[in-house]
């Protein structure tokens, strides 16, 4: 048999491959393509440029609101209220260092800057801060309240919203009560155990004293229906107070000032004060009641009905504060100007000491034997048994009130910092 040209011999190994008729119908390989989308005719692909005039606008704009920032804010932006809002926020409420401290807070009145056990106590539209011999913030409370009123004893100390409900009261940085009253509350006081008082605006009657403990049981009620009270103090164990009330005979206003053992129903006493409105009580450490009013100053004793007057033969009241057992009244014979006196009333003088000074007397203050005197730019310290001088100092212009942590150390109030001073220096 011929082989043909065309075909392998037999003995050639070599297989063949068999296609299949459907083997080219599968697809090797998809390839698929995305098309690219039309554009429209009406499309803008163009960025559209913003005139340069606009930027300028918003530029001046800009530090227009940046200028009026920093007006507003000037007094903030002091290089020593700068520093102090540095250090708080880098150490928080803890540690402010060394005087003068800036005021947190916009706005503090004179009878809320005080001493309490050694300690300068501030009490602002914002907060309660108390400050050591150092400068070091050693409490801090924050409030809400629209009209802050401040009361210390004894580590504790009252806050409460003048006119409204709240109040509170704390020790250090602890928040003991936080509360509102059944009504207004107009005046208050605590005691050194942290026992309170608080003078509310009457339901039924003219007005109304509540006593509480600290922790908020109420241990006495009293109403005054003859007149509006206005003025408490108690006594250091919280057991005992005075209490003022206003009212009118004839046209002329007159206080009288009830005494309250607060384990009674009935008053101890009352005294009648004749053409005087009393503005202000306090329980001294021998258990008399030292009383301020705008014509005169009274020493009620809490035993007996036993009264001496101080009058102040027509001048104004001006300033006046208490320490051991002394009440220093401030007078002036024109209300916003001229030369001044200090009355000095101790707990058993028939008779007043007083100074006499050539300016009008704007803040009082007494640690010791030491009264310090703020008059207009002066600061004068004077030996309140001998009423000799014993040094006087230039202060600022802005200093509105002062308050004694020794014989020879006062802190001072200022528009927007507390600041200390040494007499020795």
């Amino acid at each position: 048999m011929k082989t043909s040209k065309h075909m392998k011999p037999k003995g050639d190994k070599t297989a063949k491959k068999k296609v299949s008729a459907n083997h080219f119908d599968e697809p090797l390989a998809v390839i698929e393509y995305e098309e690219e989308p039309k554009k429209s005719r009406f499309s803008v692909e163009e960025t559209v440029k913003i005139p340069k005039a606009v930027y300028r606008i918003g530029l001046i704009l800009t530090v227009a609101v940046l200028a009026l920032a920093v007006w507003l804010n000037r007094e903030n932006l002091k290089p020593q209220n700068v520093k102090t809002w540095f250090m708080h926020q880098l150490k928080g409420d803890e540690v402010i260092e060394g005087f003068p401290v800036a005021i947190k807070g916009n706005q503090v009145e004179e009878g809320n800057f005080m001493s309490s056990l050694g300690n300068c106590a501030i009490l602002s539209d914002t907060a309660l801060t108390v400050l050591d011999s150092e400068g070091s913030q050693i409490s801090y409370t924050r409030h809400s309240f629209a009209n802050p009123a401040l009361k210390t004893a004894g580590g504790y100390h009252l806050i409460y919203n003048a006119g409204l409900e709240g109040y509170l009261l704390g020790s250090g940085n602890d928040i003991l009560l936080e509360k509102e009253a059944d009504s207004k509350i107009y005046f208050a006081d605590v005691a050194q155990n942290g026992t309170f008082a608080l003078g509310l605006q009457g339901e039924e009657y003219a007005s109304q004293l509540q006593v509480l403990k600290k922790d908020g049981t109420l241990i006495y009620k009293f109403s005054f229906a003859d007149g509006y009270a206005n003025a408490v103090s108690i006594n250091s164990t919280g057991t005992m107070g005075a209490v003022s009330t206003l009212g009118s005979e004839g046209g002329t206003l007159y206080s009288k000032i009830i005494i309250l053992d607060f384990s009674k129903n009935e008053p101890v006493l009352e005294y009648d004060l004749k053409d005087n409105m009393v503005i202000d009580l306090f329980w001294s450490e021998s258990g008399q009641v030292l009383a301020v009013g705008d014509n005169f100053a009274a020493r009620l004793s809490t035993k007996q009905s036993e009264m001496q007057e101080y009058n102040f033969d027509e001048q104004q009241l001006t300033a006046y504060a208490v320490s051991s057992g002394k009440l220093f009244v401030g007078l002036s014979k024109y209300k916003y100007g001229g030369s001044g006196k200090v009355m000095i009333i101790d707990d058993s003088a028939v008779e007043a000491q007083t100074i006499e000074l050539e300016n009008r007397v704007l803040s009082l203050s007494s640690y010791g034997s030491t009264l310090g005197i703020l008059t207009n730019e002066e600061m004068h310290f004077y030996d309140s048994v001998t009423q000799q001088e014993q040094k006087k100092i230039e202060v600022g212009s802005d200093t509105r009130a002062i308050v004694m942590e020794n014989e020879s150390k006062v802190y001072t109030l200022g528009a927007s910092e507390i600041k200390k001073l040494d007499v020795n220096q």
